[in-house]
């Protein structure tokens, strides 16, 4: 993993971070780094930073916020940097509670209708906003082959969650994905604990958009599917995609490939809590 130079983060990100103090500082899944600051000009600011995979999630991340910041909530950039050997973006914090966390008070139902206002705003974006965003999951494929050839996915783990080897099933994936059109905008992270809610009026905002892209509507499903079955209960998918209009049993295969593509990051996290596989079936079965 590539070590932080404190120092020179700072230096780059002067004027910004005058004055600023640091309140925390995290490794990322890519080895690049999330830091947390307070700012007396900014107030709160989060600042990922990172080199080589770490790089290329960032510059997806600014081009992505870049292109649909007046059509979908998102954080608001401060400041974005890249020399081409490192990247570093800079994002005021946003108010607000993370979903999984802001089920408690309201409740399962608006918990799902503010996914549902999440997911449409994803979905109903024009093709021209799109155009110029790049296929997010072939993406998420060319990095997972990159951790593959340096030896960083957990081989024993991944099979224990998906069954088979990670070379293996990437393959399938692969074939799968080529034949799919992308017509839609994915996150490629879509979970609860990265949609922030009760913001008064306003939309919930999706933060953590490093592995977005124009993609296929199952991308963002299968790893709600995970995040809704983990923090909600095994019903909560199926009446979610019931209020969206999303067909789960006829992409019920391209479902499952994308909700593998999850495991390899699961196996590349230390320390990560490995998911159960849900049961692909409906609540009345």
């Amino acid at each position: 993993m590539n070590s932080l130079n404190l120092d020179g983060v700072f230096s780059i990100l002067l004027p910004t971070l005058s004055n600023a103090t640091l309140i925390s500082r995290h490794s990322t899944r890519l080895g690049g780094y999330l830091l947390h600051y307070d700012s007396p000009v900014y107030g709160e600011i989060f600042v990922k930073y990172g080199l080589e995979q770490a790089r290329r999630e960032i510059i997806r991340e600014n081009q992505t916020i870049q292109a649909i910041a007046r059509r979908v909530a998102t954080p608001t950039i401060v400041f974005f940097y890249d020399d081409g050997t490192e990247a570093l973006i800079a994002t005021q914090a946003v108010q607000g509670e993370p979903l999984h966390i802001a089920v408690k008070s309201l409740g399962r139902d608006l918990a799902l209708k503010e996914l549902a206002t999440v997911i449409e705003s994803l979905w109903n974006l024009p093709p021209d906003v799109l155009e110029d965003l790049p296929v997010g999951v072939k993406i998420e494929i060319q990095d997972i082959h990159r951790l593959l050839d340096e030896n960083r996915i957990d081989h024993s783990r991944f099979r224990r969650m998906a069954g088979s080897t990670p070379e293996k099933l990437l393959e399938i994936i692969e074939a799968e994905i080529s034949s799919r059109e992308h017509t839609v905008l994915s996150h490629g992270d879509l979970c609860l604990p990265n949609v922030l809610v009760g913001r008064g009026e306003h939309p919930p905002v999706l933060i953590d958009w490093g592995k977005a892209g124009r993609g296929h509507r199952s991308r963002d499903m299968a790893s709600l599917h995970f995040s809704l079955d983990r923090n909600l209960d095994p019903t909560a998918f199926y009446r979610l995609a019931e209020m969206i209009g999303y067909d789960w049993q006829s992409e019920e295969i391209l479902l499952n490939l994308y909700r593998t593509l999850d495991f390899y990051w699961y196996s590349v996290i230390p320390g990560s809590k490995e998911p159960s596989r849900p049961a692909m079936e409906g609540p009345d079965r």
